[in-house]
């Protein structure tokens, strides 16, 4: 995409944000941003389920984001989801809602894929590849930590410690005192000292940090003057700290540039970051605002500039590694493309390139065992790093290999997502017509849905001199049937 106009959209624990960017030459420039208080995080309830009114809240500001991205490409648009949707029990019934709201899908991520965005996003702004780096990133219900070595991201760590979270914790009614700042410290420290082993202390050049809490600190120490560029340290930190105490009460807080919203969260975020500059002996962190953004920015960015042939390149060296017989992986890649041609399908060629990838790599656990395939080709990839694939394109196509033969009981958690489905069938039934190895004309054979219905139709003569395939056609119904999705074979005569 060297020219063109892109949104990505953050849903995150306290704040729906917005960017949309005008992209030339590869790169964005901000155009628009809108910002949303939403405080889904603040909306659950003791039964871990959002309320009904934090859920109309979040369903009215995507209502807005939707009427503003009126006229977008699904193409130009990335909408992630964080910590508080990967949680909650309800998320389910908020999403669907949601994404008819918006008007677009929405992927909720995982901690770990939300550390590489913000990682990448953060190198982005500051590309020096010979600088190790650790990167901190409090949100509203979660704080991700991500440590590498220039444009490489090597260890994450997600823990569910947010500025949202914490402040319901500990600082109930918005009373400010020493000894509930100790124990959210406290108990924030406990948590993170487990993860001592994995990153060390002092083994980065730098220190980076991105969220609302760090923008917000880094504003303070400005307008305070203790620092003219916001850089956030141990000083400025506990004198922070000092003038919270001291005020007793959120509502007396006088720190400068502390907006309300901000303010009502403020004390939680404040001891997360404090735990992790003691835990972690940082003495310095450099704030960057919008990171996450930035990073999902440039791989809607990537996906447009010719990257699927690099990861093609990737598919086809993991074809010779594990040895599979790739005139078959053409072969179901063929047929089921052909199948999926036959349905209506909406933005199809994003199911064209999934069925491409099962169908390239869905034998690759036959160097295991003959026998369940599906189930080790699947643990291999789970374990792999496809280059260019996000989060949930490689679970798709994980979960399509698992589920190319037998049961249907693992198909339950994708119920919803019509592309998958899709694609699942056309991958099955592509995997039955090339069960024989052998080239297959689909002439004459025809395939069409309605809801929850499949038909396929064919000639009199092709089912009468085609009894093996009949055969698995009615067994492949059977699985089927007992998830309620109907599968019908018919003559055309």
């Amino acid at each position: 995409m060297s020219t063109g106009i892109i949104a990505v959209a953050d849903l995150g624990s306290n704040s729906f944000k917005l960017e949309i960017a005008q992209v030339k030459n590869g790169r964005p420039k901000i155009s628009e941003r809108i910002r949303k208080h939403v405080k889904l995080g603040g909306g659950v309830g003791p039964t871990n389920m959002l309320t009904k009114p934090a859920m109309r809240a979040g369903w009215e500001a995507l209502a807005e984001f939707g009427d503003r991205l009126t006229g977008f490409d699904p193409k130009n648009v990335k909408v992630i989801a964080t910590q508080t949707l990967r949680s909650v029990k309800n998320a389910a019934e908020f999403l669907e809602l949601a994404q008819y709201q918006l008007g677009f899908d929405i992927d909720v991520i995982s901690g770990d894929d939300e550390a590489r965005l913000t990682y990448q996003g953060i190198y982005l702004r500051f590309p020096n590849k010979s600088e190790s780096r650790l990167i901190i990133d409090i949100g509203g219900a979660s704080t991700e930590l991500a440590q590498g070595y220039g444009a490489e991201c090597e260890h994450i760590i997600s823990e569910a410690i947010g500025s949202v979270t914490w402040t319901k914790r500990f600082f109930s009614g918005n009373t400010l005192t020493e000894s509930r700042f100790q124990d959210a410290v406290s108990s924030a420290e406990e948590v993170f000292k487990k993860d001592i082993g994995q990153f060390g202390s002092k083994t980065w050049d730098q220190v980076y940090g991105s969220s609302g809490i760090i923008s917000a600190l880094s504003l303070i120490i400005k307008g305070s003057a203790i620092d003219p560029n916001g850089h956030i340290n141990r000083h400025a930190l506990f004198w922070i700290l000092e003038k919270c105490i001291s005020s007793g009460s959120l509502q007396n807080l006088d720190l400068p540039n502390l907006s309300d919203d901000r303010r009502k969260i403020f004390a939680g975020g404040l001891s997360a970051l404090i735990a992790a500059v003691r835990i972690f002996d940082i003495d310095r962190i450099i704030p960057v605002s919008g990171a996450t953004r930035a990073g999902l920015m440039h791989q809607l960015i990537q996906n447009h500039e010719g990257l699927p042939s690099q990861r093609r390149s990737r598919i086809e060296a993991l074809q010779k590694k594990y040895n599979v017989d790739i005139k078959q992986c053409n072969r179901i890649s063929k047929l089921s493309r052909q199948l999926l041609a036959k349905l209506e399908v909406k933005e199809s060629e994003s199911v064209e390139n999934m069925l491409h990838d099962a169908s390239a790599l869905h034998e690759i656990g036959r160097m295991i065992s003959a026998n369940n395939i599906g189930k080790h080709s699947a643990y291999i990839l789970d374990n792999l790093k496809i280059e260019n694939i996000e989060p949930k394109e490689q679970s798709r196509l994980t979960n399509l290999i698992r589920l190319q033969r037998g049961k249907l009981r693992r198909l339950q958690s994708w119920r919803g997502d019509l592309k998958f489905q899709h694609a699942l069938l056309c991958f099955r039934l592509a995997l039955i017509f090339g069960y024989a190895r052998k080239n297959y004309a689909f002439k004459g054979i025809e395939l069409s849905n309605k809801e929850q219905e499949y038909r396929i139709t064919a000639s009199p003569e092709w089912i009468q001199r085609s009894p093996h395939i009949v055969w698995l056609l009615q067994q492949e119904a059977h699985f089927w049937e007992r998830i309620g999705i109907s599968i019908t074979l018919k003559s055309n005569s």
